[in-house]
C-alpha cells in the first residue's frame, strides 16, 4: 500500500484526480476515466477489502450483459448474492463504490438488508416461474425509500477508505497542511531512511495507534505508529518525553514531532523529545528557523 499512496500522492500533486472504486465504472485494475474536467483514474474493484474474486466477476459479467446499475436494488439483483452476500455489498458502499447509485453511503448502509431480502425474493419468484410476464416487468421497478439519516461526515468517509482501500482516496486528514514541505523545507516518512543516524528532524503526521507500557524501573513510556500521507513509522516516547505529552497523545490526532532518526535492521524509528500541535508558534519558529532537518 506504501506504494500505491505514493503513486496517488504524485498524481495529486500533478493534478491527476485519484477517485476511490466505482460499481458502474472500475475494472480490475486502475482505469482512466473521462470527467467533466478532462480525466482521471480510477480504482479498481480489487483494491477494496472483503471484495473477493468471484464477487468482482460477478459484479463485471452483470454491468458487461445489463449495462450500469440504475440503483441499489437493481445492483442487488442482478449480482450473484452467493459471492456478492452482504459483507461484500457492505464494502462496496462504505468504499465509495456505489456513491454514484441514489442515495447517500449512510442510507445506503441503512437500507442494505432491505434490499438484499427483495432481490433475493424476486430471483426466488423468477425461479419458480410464478411469476407473470407483467408482473416480472413491474418487479424490475421496485424502489425503496431512502430513510432521512444524516449524511457521513467527511472524516467517517475518509476512515471507512482507510480501513476499506488501505488508504485515504478522495482527501486526506493532513491535506490543510500540503503546502508545508515546500515552505519549511520538510521531509516525509518515506524520505527518514535517507538521514544519518542521530539526525533530528520534524515530521508532521497522524497518530495511529498509542501503545503505553511501564519500563522495568516502573516508569511509563510508550509507542506511537505515526503515519503521514504515503508512509507510517514507528516514535518512540521514553518517561521524560511521554510525562510531558501522554495527555495529549491520542489515536487521530494530527500533530508534528521533533525526534532524532535510528536506523534499525531494516527500518527507521524516531526517538521523539517534544510533539506540537499544528498551530503552535514554537513549532513554527523552529521551522521558519531552518529546523526541519538538523544532521549530527
Amino acid at each position: 500500500h506504501r506504494k500505491v499512496a505514493e503513486y496517488v500522492d504524485e498524481c495529486r500533486r500533478m493534478g491527476i484526480p485519484v477517485l476511490p472504486p466505482d460499481v458502474n465504472e472500475s475494472g480490475v485494475l486502475f482505469t482512466p476515466v473521462r470527467t467533466e474536467d478532462g480525466g482521471a483514474i480510477r480504482f479498481g474493484l480489487p483494491a477494496i477489502k472483503n471484495v473477493g474474486t468471484q464477487a468482482i466477476e460477478s459484479v463485471l459479467s452483470a454491468r458487461a450483459s445489463g449495462g450500469p446499475f440504475r440503483d441499489l436494488v437493481d445492483l442487488c439483483r442482478r449480482v450473484d448474492l452467493r459471492v456478492c452476500n452482504k459483507r461484500v455489498l457492505e464494502s462496496l458502499i462504505a468504499a465509495g463504490a456505489c456513491d454514484f447509485l441514489p442515495g447517500h453511503r449512510s442510507q445506503l448502509l441503512a437500507v442494505l438488508d432491505e434490499a438484499v431480502e427483495a432481490a433475493a425474493k424476486w430471483k426466488k419468484e423468477r425461479e419458480d416461474l410464478q411469476i407473470t410476464l407483467f408482473g416480472f416487468s413491474e418487479s424490475t421497478n421496485w424502489t425503496i425509500e431512502m430513510p432521512e439519516i444524516r449524511p457521513m461526515t467527511r472524516m467517517e468517509m475518509l476512515e471507512h477508505e482507510r480501513e476499506l482501500l488501505g488508504l485515504y482516496v478522495t482527501g486526506h486528514p493532513l491535506d490543510q497542511y500540503a503546502g508545508w514541505y515546500e515552505q519549511y523545507d520538510m521531509l516525509q516518512i518515506h524520505q527518514l531512511h535517507e538521514l544519518e543516524e542521530g539526525s533530528e528532524v520534524v515530521v508532521l503526521g497522524m497518530v495511529l495507534s498509542v501503545k503505553p507500557i511501564v519500563t522495568r524501573k516502573g516508569q511509563q513510556m510508550g509507542f506511537l505508529e505515526f503515519e503521514d500521507r504515503i508512509d507510517k513509522v514507528e516514535v518512540v516516547l521514553f518517561p521524560e518525553t511521554w510525562k510531558a505529552h501522554s495527555r495529549f497523545v491520542d489515536k487521530g490526532i494530527v500533530c508534528a514531532i521533533l525526534a532524532k532518526v535510528q536506523h534499525g535492521d531494516e527500518d527507521v524509528k524516531l526517538i521523539a523529545s517534544k510533539l506540537f500541535a499544528p498551530d503552535d508558534e514554537a513549532l513554527h519558529a523552529r521551522l521558519r528557523g531552518g529546523g526541519a532537518v538538523r544532521r549530527p
